[in-house]
């Protein structure tokens, strides 16, 4: 098999929790740890990962990025734009017990204005979906935006409302409603909308 040409394989996972422990790179793009079908290294993969347990089907493509033929084990690094972060999700969330993001994950990176309780807060929009957004504050308003509170997301002509659910240090979720959320999306990504 030459090494260009693409592969189609299937890979399942028992659950969640098996699943985590084949994922790769967590802080790249991602990927997988697979038993080795005989793959090399520079090869194109088209998968197929089904998690047993929930009966879930995730389509991804990939680049084989090692090989270990003692451990008859490939890494598969996703390609760029593949939905992993939907599998990862649907993972974590069964691993911890709790429902899985039901929508992509966009990584945005950029300044917004964030108004609650009568104040205004410069801060960085860090990825957005269209249930909702994550921010990160200056270390300076780290007490800021505390869980429950209402906070609307400004960029350009878009007042986007949502709840803080969950903080961490300088980061905050917030949740959004879909008709909040979306505007946002289309200004901020208007090629995925």
């Amino acid at each position: 098999m030459g090494a260009l040409e693409e592969s189609a394989i299937d890979v399942s996972f028992g659950n969640g929790e098996e699943l985590l422990s084949a994922y790769w790179g967590y802080l790249t793009g991602g990927g997988l740890i697979i038993h080795d079908p005989g793959l090399e290294v520079g090869q194109d993969v088209s998968m197929l990962v089904t998690i047993n347990s929930s009966a879930s089907k995730y389509s991804l493509r990939g680049t084989v990025v090692k090989c270990e033929p003692d451990s008859e084990k490939a890494v598969i690094a996703f390609r760029p734009g593949q939905a992993h972060d939907m599998l990862l999700s649907e993972a974590l969330a069964e691993s911890d017990n709790v429902a899985p993001r039901r929508f992509a994950r966009f990584s945005i990176n950029c300044g917004i204005r964030v108004s609650h309780s009568g104040k205004e807060l410069r801060a960085t929009l860090v990825n957005l979906s269209q249930e909702g957004a994550c921010l990160r504050l200056s270390t300076a308003d780290k007490d800021e935006l505390q869980l429950d509170q209402d906070a609307t997301i400004v960029h350009g002509s878009v007042h986007a409302l949502g709840k803080v659910v969950w903080v961490r240090h300088v980061e905050r979720g917030l949740q959004m409603s879909a008709d909040e959320a979306v505007p946002l999306l289309r200004l901020l990504c208007p090629e995925l909308c």
